[in-house]
C-alpha cells in the first residue's frame, strides 16, 4: 500500500491566488493524497472555489469555521489527517508537480521523523524568483549517533545565519511548509501551533518537534513557490505591534526548554532578536501606514530597547551571526537613547533602493 500523505491548507482572502494552490496539488503526479482544506472564515468567495474543487476531486476535504487565525486553522485540520505523513501549504503559494512523487521515493528510504524537504523559491512576481531555505546535500540524522545536531537544527529555525554542511544559510528554516512530518511521531507528542502567536508560530513549532524527534533527513529537491506579492501577506502589511510576536516566542521557547547551556542556541536567539528588531523598523514603526506621530515613536523604541531580552541581546557577543547592516544597527541600541535609529535606517533605505535600482539597470 502506497503511503498517504496528507496536505494542509489553511484558506483566508486568497481569492486570486486559491487556484492555482489547489490546482499545483490536485495534480500532482503522486496520487495517494488527502488535501485537507481549511476555509478560515474568508470574507472573499474562498469558500465557494473550496467546494467547487471538493466537488471534483474526492481526495478533498474541506472544513468551513470562523476566523480564528492561521494556527488555529492548521490546528484543526491536523485532528482530521488519516495520512502517513503530514504537509503544509499555504493557500497563496504553489508546489511544482512533481513535488510529493520526490518526498516519497525518499521517505521509502529514510523513515525519519521530520524531513526538511528542498527549498522555497521566493516569488516577487514577473520573471523575478529567488531561491531559498535550500538543502545543499541529500542528509540523514539520529539523534543517538548525532546529538549535537538537534542544537544546529533547532538555532537554523531562526532567522540567523548558522554554519551546516547541508542546510542553506539564507534565511530561517523555521516556516513549515516545506517539512514533512511522520504522522506517527506527530500523534506521539500532539504538538499544536501556539493560536497566541500572530507570528513565528510556525517556527516555535518546528523547533519544538525537531527537540521531541528523534531522526531528521533533508533533500535537496526544490520545488515549493512561496509568493511575495500578496498584500494581504504577514510578510509585505503594516504589522503594529510585531516586535510583540517575537518577545511571545521567546517567552515561550525559554518556558518551553532550558537553553542557558547552550552557547549556540542562546547566540542564535539574541541575533533574532536584533534582525527581527530591525525589520519592525521597516513593517511597524516607520512603515508608511504608521499613524502615531514622531513622539510616540520615539517613546515606543525606547520601551522596547529596555526590554531584558533585548537588553541581553545588545549585550552579548553574537557579531558573527548577524548581518552586516544589523551589526551597525547593534552598535547605534548601544548608544544612549534612540536618537540614532532613524538617521540610520533611513541611511540603510537609501542604499537599497540605490542598489535596487543599480541591479535594475545592469541587467537591461
Amino acid at each position: 500500500m502506497e503511503p498517504k500523505i496528507s496536505v494542509i491548507i489553511p484558506v483566508y482572502n486568497v481569492e486570486l491566488y486559491l487556484r492555482q494552490c489547489l490546482d499545483s496539488v490536485i495534480n500532482q503526479t503522486y496520487h495517494n493524497l488527502e488535501i485537507i482544506v481549511i476555509d478560515d472564515g474568508s470574507p472573499d468567495n474562498c469558500g465557494k472555489i473550496c467546494d467547487e474543487y471538493a466537488k471534483k476531486d474526492s481526495r478533498i476535504v474541506v472544513i468551513h469555521k470562523e476566523n480564528e487565525g492561521v494556527s488555529a486553522a492548521r490546528n484543526d485540520g491536523l485532528e482530521i489527517v488519516t495520512g502517513d505523513w503530514i504537509t503544509f501549504v499555504d493557500s497563496d503559494d504553489w508546489i511544482e508537480p512533481d513535488y510529493c512523487e520526490n518526498f516519497i521515493q525518499f521517505a521509502s528510504n529514510h523513515q525519519a521523523d521530520m524531513i526538511f524537504f528542498g527549498g522555497i523559491i521566493n516569488e516577487h512576481g514577473g520573471d523575478e524568483s529567488v531561491i531559498r531555505r535550500s538543502v545543499q546535500s541529500e542528509f540523514f540524522y539520529t539523534k543517538e549517533e548525532n546529538p549535537e545536531k538537534w542544537e544546529i537544527l533547532q538555532a537554523k529555525v531562526l532567522p540567523c545565519k548558522i554554519s551546516d554542511d547541508h542546510l542553506s544559510n539564507q534565511r530561517s528554516w523555521g516556516v513549515v511548509c516545506n517539512v514533512f512530518h511522520n504522522t506517527r511521531f506527530w500523534g506521539k507528542n500532539k504538538i499544536k501551533f501556539d493560536t497566541e502567536m500572530s507570528r513565528i508560530e510556525d517556527g516555535l513549532f518546528n523547533f519544538m518537534m525537531i527537540e521531541k524527534a528523534d531522526s531528521i533527513g533533508g533533500l535537496p529537491y526544490i520545488g515549493y513557490h512561496y509568493r511575495q506579492t500578496n498584500e494581504e501577506s504577514v510578510t509585505y502589511r503594516y504589522v503594529p505591534g510585531r516586535i510583540n510576536s517575537l518577545l511571545l516566542f521567546l517567552q515561550k521557547l525559554y518556558a518551553s526548554k532550558d537553553i542557558t547551556k547552550m552557547k549556540l542556541l542562546c547566540d542564535a536567539l539574541s541575533a533574532t532578536i536584533l534582525i527581527d528588531l530591525y525589520a519592525c523598523l521597516e513593517k511597524d514603526y516607520f512603515h508608511i501606514k504608521n499613524p502615531k506621530s514622531k513622539r510616540e515613536i520615539k517613546q515606543e523604541l525606547l520601551n522596547i530597547k529596555r526590554e531584558p531580552y533585548i537588553q541581553k541581546a545588545i549585550m552579548d557577543k553574537n557579531d558573527y551571526l548577524l548581518p552586516e547592516k544589523v551589526r551597525l544597527f547593534k552598535v547605534c541600541l548601544q548608544l544612549p537613547g534612540v536618537w540614532s535609529i532613524k538617521p540610520f535606517y533611513t541611511l540603510c533605505e537609501l542604499l537599497k533602493r540605490n542598489e535596487t535600482l543599480r541591479r535594475t539597470f545592469s541587467n537591461k
